[in-house]
């Protein structure tokens, strides 16, 4: 049976969710980091754009595991809405098509 990109695309960003706040709670911070980078672009096919945004959700998510900043909390949410945002035009990867997504 074959899932429907959107559909898969909302539970992927529902994990990434996950992910992010297991982040912001300090026992669970390094859990959180791990399935962040386990989940992003595991299913879609990188280009420029998402490939970024990924990159600058990490890269945030990882400084908001390491500081102390009091802002820190805000800049993790910006960065994953540029990263939702980006997903708009994402495309399935053949890891994906392999897994019987369309």
């Amino acid at each position: 049976m074959h899932k429907p990109l959107a559909e898969m695309l909302e539970e992927w960003i529902a994990s990434i969710e996950d992910a992010l706040t297991q982040l912001e709670q300090r026992d669970h911070a390094q859990t959180g980091l791990h399935n962040l980078q386990a989940h992003l672009l595991e299913l879609i096919e990188r280009d420029a754009g998402v490939t970024a945004a990924a990159d600058d959700l990490l890269s945030t998510a990882t400084a908001f595991h390491e500081g102390d900043h009091p802002a820190r909390a805000r800049l993790l949410r910006e960065a994953f809405r540029r990263f939702q945002d980006r997903l708009q035009s994402a495309r399935l990867s053949e890891h994906g098509r392999m897994m019987g997504l369309e």
